[in-house]
C-alpha cells in the first residue's frame, strides 16, 4: 500500500510541476499581451533588477574563501565552515557545473499549440530585439550535448544516492518527505519497465539522467545570484536514527487523514550571530520527549560551533531574494529592523543519524514578513525563541490563516532553560515542567 501510494505522490509530483508552469506561462503571456504597449519599460525593469542582481552577488565568496559575503543558500559554503567547525556533515560531492544556458536548454519551453497570445508575444519580443540591434533568435545551447552531460554526470554517483543543487533539494524528495513516505533507503519509483524516478534524477532504459528540470531546482537558479556556474551535487542517503510519527496534513484536506513517519531533522535559527530558537523540522509531528530536548540542544550548540568559524572567517550569508526585495523602501526598512546590513543571519538543518547529528544543510533566516526559511514548528510565530516540538493543534501548516500568534500560544514550547532541564530529567513528565 505505501508503495502504491508512494507512486502516486510522485507522480502527482511531476504532473503538478508540468501543470504549474503552464499555468504559470499562460497567465504571464496573457499579462504581457494585454499589456504590448509597456512591455518595452517592464523589459526594461526585469533587467534593472537582474543588473542588480548581478552587482549585488557578483563579489560573493567561493566556498571555503574569507572575508565577504557568500550565498546564504549555497551548500557547499556550510559544509565548508561546518569541516573547519569539526562539525559532522552529510557529504555532498560535486559531480555536474552547467551554464545558465545549459539549464535553459534542459528546462526547455512550455509550448501552447496554435495560441494566438503567444504568437503576438513572440512577434513583439522579435520587434523589440530587432529594434535594440539584435538577431530575432538568439543562439540556444546544444540541448544533446548537455542532456549527455547530465547522463555522464550520474555514472560514478552510486546507487541509492540522491542528486540536488547546490542551493535546493528536488521537488522529488519534497513532496515524498512532505508527506511521511520516507523510508531507511532513497526512494526510487518505477514508471513502467523503461522509466523510474529518484530524489533529483530520472533513469530512461538503463541510463541515469540528473533532473536538471525539476521545478525546485530550475526556480534555484531562477532566484539566485547571477552565475555560469550552476553545480549539482549528490549525497548519500541517510538512515534516520529517529522517526516521529504523525497525522499527514497533507493529506488530510479532502479526506480521511493519513498518518506517516518523519525522520527526526531540527532547524536552528540564527539572528545577528546568535542562535535564538531551534524546531522540530516536521512541526506536526509529536517529537516531545527528554531524547528530543537533548538532541535540541545539541543542534544549538553544533550550530554556535559553525556559527564562530564563519565570525572567524569574516564571513557572512546573504539572501539574493531578500537583497531584491530592498529595492522597495517599505520592505528594506522591514528587513534591516530585523536583520542589520553585515549581521549573520540563517538557519542550520540537523538530521540525526546513527553517527549522531549531522548537519544536512544551511539556508536564509526566517522573516514573517520577507519569507527566507521556513519557520518549521515555529508556525504562527512572529519571532522563534527556545525550542519547538510542536505546532498547536489549531495551526494548519497548509492553511495560512491558521498561522497566528494566538495559534501558536499552544504549540509546545520550552525556553533553553527549561529544555536543559527536561533532557537532564529523563522522568519528567511529557506534560510540564516541575
Amino acid at each position: 500500500m505505501k508503495d502504491q501510494l508512494r507512486n502516486f505522490v510522485l507522480g502527482m509530483n511531476l504532473e503538478g510541476n508540468k501543470v504549474s508552469l503552464t499555468n504559470k506561462f499562460r497567465r504571464i503571456t496573457a499579462d504581457v499581451a494585454r499589456r504590448i504597449p509597456e512591455l518595452p519599460n517592464r523589459l526594461k525593469q526585469m533587467a534593472d533588477i537582474e543588473q542588480f542582481l548581478a552587482d549585488r552577488t557578483g563579489d560573493f565568496l567561493r566556498p571555503g574563501d574569507t572575508d565577504g559575503e557568500f550565498d546564504a543558500c549555497n551548500l557547499l559554503h556550510w559544509l565548508s565552515l561546518a569541516e573547519e567547525a569539526n562539525v559532522a556533515f552529510v557529504e555532498a560531492r560535486p559531480v555536474l557545473t552547467l551554464t545558465e544556458g545549459e539549464v535553459s536548454a534542459l528546462s526547455g519551453k512550455v509550448k501552447i499549440a496554435g495560441s494566438a497570445v503567444t504568437r503576438r508575444l513572440e512577434k513583439a519580443l522579435s520587434q523589440l530585439a530587432v529594434q535594440d540591434g539584435q538577431s530575432e533568435r538568439s543562439p540556444r545551447e546544444p540541448i544533446g550535448d548537455c542532456a549527455e552531460k547530465a547522463a555522464q554526470a550520474m555514472d560514478d554517483v552510486p546507487e541509492g544516492w540522491m542528486v540536488r543543487h547546490v542551493r535546493a533539494g528536488p521537488s522529488t524528495l519534497k513532496a515524498l518527505a512532505g508527506t511521511g513516505l520516507l523510508e531507511d533507503t532513497a526512494p526510487q519509483v518505477r514508471f513502467g519497465p523503461d522509466v523510474e524516478v529518484g530524489p533529483g534524477w530520472y533513469r530512461v532504459g538503463n541510463r541515469r539522467h540528473i533532473d536538471v528540470a525539476d521545478a525546485r531546482l530550475v526556480s534555484s537558479v531562477v532566484t539566485g545570484p547571477v552565475s555560469d556556474e550552476q553545480v549539482y551535487v549528490a549525497r548519500p542517503w541517510i538512515t534516520a536514527a529517529r522517526w516521529f510519527e504523525g497525522v499527514d496534513p497533507h493529506r488530510g484536506m479532502d479526506g480521511p487523514a493519513g498518518r506517516g513517519r518523519w525522520p527526526a531533522e531540527w532547524r536552528v535559527f540564527v539572528e545577528q550571530g546568535e542562535v535564538i530558537g531551534v524546531a522540530n523540522y516536521y512541526g506536526w509531528t509529536d517529537a516531545m520527549s527528554p531524547e528530543s530536548a537533548k538532541m535540541a540542544l545539541e543542534a544549538k550548540a553544533l550550530a554556535e560551533r559553525i556559527i564562530d568559524v564563519a565570525q572567524q572567517r569574516s564571513v557572512v550569508p546573504v539572501h539574493p531574494d531578500f537583497e531584491v526585495q530592498t529595492l522597495n523602501a517599505e520592505r528594506k526598512t522591514l528587513l534591516r529592523e530585523r536583520f542589520p546590513e553585515g549581521s549573520f543571519n540563517c538557519t542550520l538543518d540537523f538530521i540525526e543519524s546513527e553517527n549522531g547529528l549531522l548537519l544536512l544543510e544551511g539556508g536564509p533566516a526566517f522573516h514573517p514578513k520577507m519569507g527566507g526559511g521556513h519557520p518549521c514548528a515555529f508556525l504562527g510565530r512572529n519571532r522563534p525563541e527556545g525550542v519547538c516540538f510542536q505546532v498547536g493543534p489549531s495551526i494548519h501548516p497548509l492553511v495560512p490563516y491558521t498561522w497566528t500568534e494566538e495559534n501558536a500560544n499552544s504549540s509546545v514550547t520550552l525556553s533553553f532553560e527549561e529544555t536543559s532541564e527536561m533532557a537532564q530529567n529523563p522522568r519528567l513528565p511529557r506534560n510540564g515542567l516541575s
